[in-house]
């Protein structure tokens, strides 16, 4: 639940708490467990600038990834990339069709 309030900060402190994080443990389940983006969020308008400071925020933490002990770890936030990218194609394709 820390994670939870962590996730809504500023990037570059989420940055440096995953970073402290993974250099005092680097087990990818327990970093699995780490809440990188919000579970609760509202907005006003179109959504998909959330999912766009999400994908930045992620992209962000890539550099720290590096090496074959953090392997998993990287791939693990490149598939939430490549989720919200996804999900950013279907808002659009939704808010095409119904206007919202």
């Amino acid at each position: 639940s820390l994670f939870g309030a962590i996730c809504e900060i500023r990037p570059q402190c989420k940055y440096n708490i995953v970073k402290h994080f993974i250099s005092i443990n680097n087990d990818f389940e327990s970093f699995k467990m780490l809440q990188l983006i919000p579970r609760n969020f509202s907005w006003s308008g179109s959504e998909i600038q959330l999912y766009i400071d999400w994908i930045e925020d992620l992209e962000m933490l890539l550099p720290l990834f590096t090496g074959i002990k953090y392997i998993k770890h990287r791939d693990y936030v490149e598939k939430k990339i490549q989720y919200l990218k996804e999900d950013i194609k279907n808002i659009e394709i939704r808010e095409m069709l119904y206007g919202y």
